[in-house]
């Protein structure tokens, strides 16, 4: 077990990606951390946000939040009277953060994973693998009172490890010769999806989470002779995994990552952005057109075409699905598809996946964070930043964390 010291960063701090390889070690130069008192553009309604709280004891556990990565939480972020809390600037451009105990987690393709104080932006620790090649943080996710981190270094491998919140190193493991990987953590597994260049090279990867062993590994595991493309997921939905690859979706069965059904979506194409899993149905993206399935059987519910690709995750709440392509965002009726609301940014480049508090989504187009009605799509107020948001936002109390450029940034309210 290698053990990372921790150190403070005085200040207020924005951003980062994430990114190591080879061995451990803590980079002992800190960073300015710079308070931004920025104004926010106007925000022409309240919303029926309770008295502010100050509390970021909750959890955000991945991208886009939850194992069905449907971007929902009972919080409601920072929906009225907002303002930056702090910044942490970064070497490289930020992923998506997640959170936990007070804690945000974060990583660069340059310095590795970061650990801040989710109240202050202060620096606990870093951890950083040095190493000759590149190497880049595929992606972060929490459970419990553990990190788990994936990355990718040198050429087509990828490593995962298990950290403790406090930098402990408790395990790694690794998929050689994969070029790129995600991966989501349940009780019993790490299910990791790798894009690969070999066409001899497994896609799907179980691991023990408490060992790291490898439990099962497929190769193909929507059962449709294609390595050649992206796979997106995993998510996981009442113990099940799904994954989306080419024209493909597929629920895989837990025990050993064989397909229990695989169906092609033939009035889409290739899929382009992680599926959502919430309640009884699964949501997925295929260049212009969100399709909606029953989560139990793969039966096609509804689907819905847009003018622009939809390039990053859906949220979902009770009632409403959100999609953010370059033409702005929109909000469909979760049991037909019908379009509710459109909110248009025509010519803007859709960087970032949408997430919904109580009352209000959030989104960032370009530079600029929006946050807009869950119910009517009315905007409540916009900030800019000097980076562009190419992260999912995390909703924790009622702030804010989101990658812009090379910072990370904490939304709260005044």
């Amino acid at each position: 077990m290698r053990s990372h010291t921790r150190r403070a960063v005085l200040g207020a701090a924005a951003g980062v990606g994430v990114g190591f390889a080879g061995c451990t070690g803590l980079v002992e130069e800190s960073r300015d951390i710079v308070a931004d008192d920025r104004t926010t553009e106007s925000t022409p309604e309240t919303t029926t946000t309770p008295e502010p709280f100050d509390s970021v004891d909750g959890r955000w556990e991945r991208y886009m939040g939850d194992l069905g990565a449907t971007g929902n939480t009972d919080d409601y972020g920072p929906a009225t009277d907002p303002r930056t809390v702090w910044r942490f600037r970064a070497s490289d451009h930020v992923g998506s953060p997640v959170v936990a105990d007070g804690k945000v987690f974060i990583g660069d393709d340059a310095d590795g994973v970061v650990c801040l104080d989710a109240r202050t932006g202060d620096q606990e620790w870093e951890l950083r693998e040095s190493i000759t090649n590149s190497r880049f943080v595929r992606s972060l996710a929490v459970h419990e009172d553990r990190l788990y981190a994936s990355l990718n270094w040198g050429d087509h491998n990828t490593r995962h490890y298990e950290l403790s919140f406090s930098g402990d190193e408790l395990w790694q493991t690794g998929n050689p010769r994969s070029n790129r990987t995600t991966a989501v953590v349940t009780d019993a597994h790490l299910y990791a999806v790798s894009v690969v260049t070999h066409d001899d090279d497994d896609i799907l990867h179980a691991f023990d989470r408490e060992t790291g062993e490898v439990v099962w590994k497929t190769e193909d595991p929507l059962d449709t002779d294609r390595t050649d493309t992206d796979v997106y997921g995993p998510v996981v939905h009442d113990g099940l995994p799904y994954v989306g690859h080419d024209d493909y979706v597929s629920l895989v069965d837990p025990t050993d990552g064989s397909p229990q059904w695989t169906v092609e979506i033939e009035d889409g194409g290739y899929a382009t952005a992680f599926p959502t899993a919430a309640d009884d149905a699964l949501y997925s993206a295929h260049v212009r057109t969100l399709v909606a399935l029953d989560a139990g059987s793969g039966e096609h519910l509804w689907s819905a075409d847009f003018d622009s690709s939809i390039r990053n995750s859906v949220a979902v709440d009770e009632e409403s699905v959100y999609v953010v392509n370059a033409n702005g965002a929109f909000a469909l009726d979760r049991e037909t598809g019908e379009r509710l609301w459109s909110y248009s940014l025509e010519g803007s480049q859709d960087r970032s996946a949408p997430v919904v508090g109580v009352d209000t989504v959030y989104f960032g187009m370009d530079q600029t964070l929006h946050a807009v009605t869950a119910d009517g799509g009315e905007q409540r107020w916009t900030i800019r930043f000097d980076g562009e948001i190419r992260s999912a936002p995390a909703v924790v109390g009622n702030k804010l964390f989101v990658g812009a450029g090379e910072e990370l940034v904490a939304v709260g309210v005044e």
